[in-house]
């Protein structure tokens, strides 16, 4: 698989969104710099799920996974979607972590330093609650797909259930620490009230997420060593999981 051009993953997303059914949500700021986003309403009260890839410029695969979504547009009609499958545009292009000034985007959610954070934020504010948040990584330091799973109090996990599709595809991180956490079964767990106590500074995407818009998160990462045809496909066996599972077991509390 090619890895696309800015331009031309931009022009892709746009095409294969509008041609899917999907409204353009309007951050402002810069064409081509600050954040893409879609929408696009359900047929039911099944809950909304929020997908978003590409704010570390140097994981191309989420973004890569979500356009093939898009193209074959196979997502279940009873749910609404909201979608920002490009967070960082400026660090995809030069294949950066960072935006051009440096900033991680995935530790800005408290600080709101980037205009790509505060433009997401903006954006976020106006779209409220959500069934589900799903965040695609992935990390240069892991040998296989592993979850960050964050759960208010009381909710079921799905983690298994979406490890048991994707291991069809790449194998399952087994370490017993990830990224300095403790782990079990390519699972690091969080509680969201934990979360939202946390008095730290850099706050990723899915702390701010479950800490305002959703009981239950799950950042999806792949190891950035394998082919990236693989990463796809297992981040687009994750997404069509947990969407499958949103339906079957009905979400969470909204």
């Amino acid at each position: 698989m090619d890895l696309p051009g800015l331009p031309e993953l931009h022009a892709s997303l746009v095409e294969a969104a509008s041609a899917a059914g999907f409204e353009r949500l309007d951050p402002g700021g810069e064409p081509g710099r600050c954040c893409l986003g879609f929408t696009r309403a359900g047929q039911a009260e099944a809950g909304v799920l929020y997908v978003s890839a590409g704010i570390h410029g140097d994981e191309p695969a989420g973004p890569l996974a979500l356009l093939e979504l898009l193209r074959e547009d196979e997502w279940p009609e009873k749910l609404t979607l909201v979608m920002f499958p490009l967070l960082n545009p400026e660090g995809y292009a030069v294949g950066s972590r960072t935006n051009r000034f440096g900033i991680d985007l995935n530790r800005d959610y408290r600080a709101r330093a980037a205009v790509e954070t505060q433009r997401h934020l903006a954006c976020l504010d106006k779209l409220g609650r959500f069934a589900t948040a799903v965040c695609l990584h992935e990390d240069w330091e892991s040998a296989g797909v592993y979850l960050y799973e964050v759960l208010a109090d009381g909710l079921e996990s799905w983690a298994g259930e979406v490890l048991a599709i994707t291991d069809g595809y790449l194998p399952r991180e087994r370490a017993t620490e990830i990224d300095g956490h403790p782990a079990r079964d390519g699972v690091i767990s969080y509680a969201a009230e934990e979360v939202s106590r946390q008095d730290r500074v850099d706050w990723p995407e899915a702390f701010w997420l479950t800490a305002k818009h959703t009981g239950r998160c799950y950042t999806v990462e792949t190891p950035s060593g394998a082919p990236l045809t693989q990463r796809v496909a297992a981040h687009q066996a994750a997404v069509r999981a947990i969407c499958e599972v949103v339906l079957r077991k009905g979400g969470s509390p909204q």
